[in-house]
């Protein structure tokens, strides 16, 4: 999701995992409001991408993550930069198309509370586009490293602090209640509680490039099998971690703190990422591919303007679709499509206009200079 903040040299089958997991993003978040009409193929859907989607996106972070000496102010700049500024953006956007979208249907449209809303982003919360909470933790992942980093320099020491930031988030997440009422801190206040369990992805990403786990097999045919392997453990496992939620909901939401199994969410998740890499590293070189890959900040946050649109695409699709796996997964591969595609132009215009506040603070435009 971020891109690399101490080095222009970008790693192409990172690219291409990052491109596959914004299309898990679009498709997931469209087929959660088809299985809420009652279909449990798409239910079913959800939670296998649900399961090491997100995840997925905080190991990358980690992995391209390259640290650079700096001061705590300087720190903070870059992260409002990187990852404040891009959320503050999106969240105007989508309060700017659901003023709209109230004002052409001849609905109240409510405008000073829904602007109102954007600004409750610098209280750690984003409440207009929701989906931007994975910026606003991204930026608690990131201190976090800025003032423990410096301790985890090897593969071991990343490897262990990756397992016990997961412990300590697991274990925050269980007894929140107590940890609330003793740190006075409410829950996921700039998804501090969710940044623990993150870091340890974040870690775990870190450690696996140190280690060079993705530079080896280079044979084609083996990294072929460890991508059916781990592609046939995620569709075994996934299913096993039943997490607490809403009506017919068992699946992971790390926004909200919806983990599940001590052992089978990581477990799960860290499959799930080994099989986007796997895929990734077998796919050739596809400027489209690359493209969605190095432009994910500002579609996941494109995603959240239409996000709130789904459950009207889903009415609309799904008495077209019968309810089995493979129907379901045409149409929501159907939505996902036409999704990204009227996301490009925008990604487009963004990029061009102003690229500094989409998570590009060294580019310049005709509107703003470079920030950095």
């Amino acid at each position: 999701m971020s891109h690399p903040t101490s080095t222009s040299t970008r790693i192409p089958w990172v690219d291409t995992a990052k491109a596959y997991g914004i299309l898990l993003v679009f498709y997931g978040h469209f087929a959660e409001k088809w299985g809420v009409l009652g279909s449990d193929a798409a239910l079913l859907q959800w939670k296998f991408i649900y399961a090491f989607h997100m995840p997925l996106f905080f190991f990358l972070a980690g992995y391209v993550h390259r640290p650079e000496p700096r001061t705590l102010g300087e720190h903070l700049y870059r992260g409002l930069l990187l990852r404040i500024i891009p959320a503050f953006l999106f969240n105007l956007l989508a309060a700017l198309y659901l003023i709209g979208r109230r004002a052409a249907a001849g609905v109240e449209t409510e405008a000073p509370g829904i602007l109102f809303g954007v600004l409750r982003l610098f209280s750690g919360k984003p409440v207009i586009n929701f989906l931007t909470w994975f910026l606003v933790c991204l930026f608690t992942v990131e201190l976090f490293h800025f003032l423990l980093g410096r301790k985890l320099t090897s593969m071991p020491r990343m490897a262990l602090g990756a397992i016990l930031s997961y412990t300590l988030g697991w274990l925050t997440w269980r007894y929140v209640g107590m940890v609330v009422e003793v740190t006075g801190i409410p829950v996921n206040f700039w998804y501090l509680h969710e940044a623990v369990v993150a870091y340890g992805l974040f870690l775990a990403g870190a450690a696996a490039r140190a280690a060079g786990v993705f530079d080896r097999p280079r044979r084609a045919i083996t990294r072929l099998g460890l991508l059916v392997a781990s592609a046939a453990v995620a569709v075994a496992t996934f299913g096993l971690n039943a997490p607490q939620g809403a009506v017919r909901k068992t699946g992971v939401i790390m926004a909200t703190g919806q983990h599940g199994d001590f052992f089978l969410f990581p477990f799960t998740a860290l499959v799930g990422i080994a099989m986007v890499a796997w895929l990734a590293l077998l796919t050739p070189a596809l400027r489209p591919i690359s493209w969605l890959g190095r432009n994910t900040l500002v579609l996941f946050g494109l995603n959240g303007v239409l996000w709130t649109d789904n459950p009207l695409f889903a009415q609309t699709v799904a008495p077209y679709f019968a309810d089995t796996l493979g129907a379901v997964l045409l149409g929501c591969a159907l939505v996902t499509t036409a999704q990204v595609a009227a996301c490009v132009p925008v990604v487009w215009l963004l990029n061009r206009l102003v690229p500094q506040l989409v998570g590009r603070p060294r580019g310049s435009g005709p509107i703003l200079k470079a920030l950095l």
